[in-house]
């Protein structure tokens, strides 16, 4: 008799990128875990989303931030807003990337490969390895954009 608690299907991140069943290091699955719940956000949430995540909700919001009387709450609202879609952006640059992360990681790797043993200065799989690490700080920075 078991007297684990069933498990609900709203809190498991299936990790589209990982092969299943086969043993990957802890590095590898934080960064495809945050990756996917990024995915995830993009493709499956914002769809249903009526909010300044779209396009179409920052525009209708800064038309009705142009109607605010107070200049102060106006010009608050306004920057609000925008701030907004310049995280939207961001959010966007980082799945961009990470759609053509095995590509990019690749071709970083036969870059290495094809280098002399002893070259000098980084070779271009630490320079992946860094941005790869830059891009995943990003997106933790911006965690709290992602609610719909």
């Amino acid at each position: 008799m078991s007297t684990q608690k069933p498990v609900k299907l709203g809190k498991l991140l299936k990790i589209m990128t990982l092969p299943s069943g086969q043993w990957c290091d802890r590095e590898y699955l934080i960064l495809h875990a945050c990756f996917q719940i990024l995915s995830d956000f993009f493709e499956k949430e914002l769809d249903t989303c009526t909010h300044v995540h779209t396009d179409i909700g920052w525009r209708k919001r800064l038309r009705e931030a142009q109607r605010i009387k107070d200049p102060m709450e106006r010009r608050s609202t306004i920057d609000c807003i925008r701030g907004n879609a310049a995280v939207y952006g961001e959010l966007r640059k980082l799945l961009k990337w990470w759609k053509n992360y095995d590509r990019l990681r690749n071709e970083a790797m036969a870059k290495t490969l094809k280098l002399k043993r002893f070259s000098r200065g980084k070779h271009p799989l630490e320079k992946f390895e860094e941005q790869e690490q830059k891009n995943l700080l990003r997106l933790i920075a911006l965690r709290r954009y992602l609610w719909t």
